[in-house]
């Protein structure tokens, strides 16, 4: 399975063990800097930037100021047209992730599926938690070989062994999200 990770500098460690592959950090990485066919290709795609409300700009941090950086944009995703992201599922982590205008424009460059949550996520830098260990399991269900609806509900009953933990709860409350941002499980 191909895997593509894109995080925030201090997301770095866990995304990494989460995912198994070296993340794209934001920064040194930004929407200045990332190019479109840099997300071409991959099975699977995790994103954790920061989101906001209703805007099409994800965004990384600089870890010592904590200062938000135009990570990724819509332009990123127009770029890659209808088939760029052909058959690729992919994974937000961010804040707003299942109301972000970003889902659609994921959908239009042919992603197979979008798992997110709605408004704020609850992530720990350094540690592999909720959305960070919400994807790991999703990732072996689907090397398994389930099917991405599958997979989400084996990874979220996996999460339901260590929901004492805030950030687990939270990610159990993902879903797959359909173009039109509906819901589909």
């Amino acid at each position: 399975m191909r895997i593509l990770a894109y995080c925030i500098a201090p997301a770095r460690e866990a995304v990494r063990a989460a995912t198994g592959v070296e993340p794209l950090t934001s920064p040194p990485w930004t929407a200045d800097t990332l190019s479109p066919e840099q997300l071409r290709g991959y099975d699977l795609l995790y994103f954790r930037l920061h989101g906001l409300p209703n805007v099409t700009v994800w965004f990384g941090e600089d870890g010592e100021r904590k200062k938000l950086i135009p990570a990724l944009n819509n332009e990123h995703l127009d770029a890659l047209g209808s088939d760029g992201l052909s058959g690729t599922v992919v994974v937000l982590a961010n804040c707003y992730g299942a109301d972000s205008p970003m889902v659609n424009e994921l959908y239009q460059a042919g992603a197979r599926a979008v798992i997110a949550g709605y408004g704020p996520n609850i992530a720990a830098a350094r540690r592999v938690v909720g959305t960070d260990l919400l994807v790991h399991w999703l990732i072996l269900a689907m090397h398994a070989g389930l099917d991405v609806a599958q997979a989400l509900r084996v990874a979220k009953t996996r999460l339901a062994i260590s929901a004492w933990r805030a950030a687990d709860r939270d990610a159990m409350q993902f879903k797959l999200i359909e173009k039109g941002a509906g819901v589909i499980t």
